[in-house]
């Protein structure tokens, strides 16, 4: 069921990636101001759509926010208690720096039980931005360097990126055939 939902998601991307800017391109015709109030009223809804339709997952079980937990890179630490999670993490930032992955962010989700999947997401999320910020300083700089010499080699490299990522898996892989007493 987690699978499906992570493919509702993307495709739920996929089709605000083709709508924004079409809508955004119609609002425009009518002022400068217009495609940000109409984002704002998406959002608007959006939010409201959530707050009365989406279901509550904590049950009733309240816990207070501790300081130390508003660490955006603290939840990093956290994982990397979870032999399992830690390398597929590493995959999955290495992995998002080249593209989306819905079917990794499955197979981590499935490492944790489930009071903790919402702490895993905000890992794969930080994950995500941090991609986001590195990667395209990170190959444009790549691409800087060698466009003159090799223009492909901005691809080359992004495709390197997955070599660390086989080890890795075979890793889980082993783990996971080992049974309990290597996990």
């Amino acid at each position: 069921m987690t699978e499906q939902r992570f493919g509702m998601i993307g495709a739920c991307f996929g089709l605000g990636f083709i709508a924004g800017p079409l809508l955004g391109g119609i609002a425009g015709g009518f002022g400068i101001h217009y495609p940000f109030l109409l984002a704002m009223a998406l959002n608007g809804v959006n939010f409201l759509l959530a707050l009365f339709f989406l279901p509550e997952t904590s049950k009733g079980v309240k816990t207070l926010l501790a300081v130390q937990n508003l660490n955006p890179l603290g939840g990093f630490r956290w994982a990397t208690g979870i032999k399992n999670l830690t390398p597929l993490i590493v995959v999955f930032t290495l992995m998002q720096l080249v593209g989306q992955i819905p079917a990794l962010q499955s197979i981590i989700t499935r490492q944790v039980d489930e009071t903790r999947l919402g702490e895993v997401q905000g890992i794969l999320a930080s994950a995500t931005s941090l991609t986001g910020i590195i990667g395209p300083v990170a190959f444009t700089a790549i691409y800087a360097a060698t466009r003159t010499d090799w223009s492909g080699f901005v691809w080359i490299s992004g495709a390197m990126l997955y070599i660390p990522c086989v080890p890795l898996l075979r890793a889980i892989a082993y783990r996971r055939a080992a049974g309990p007493s290597g996990a």
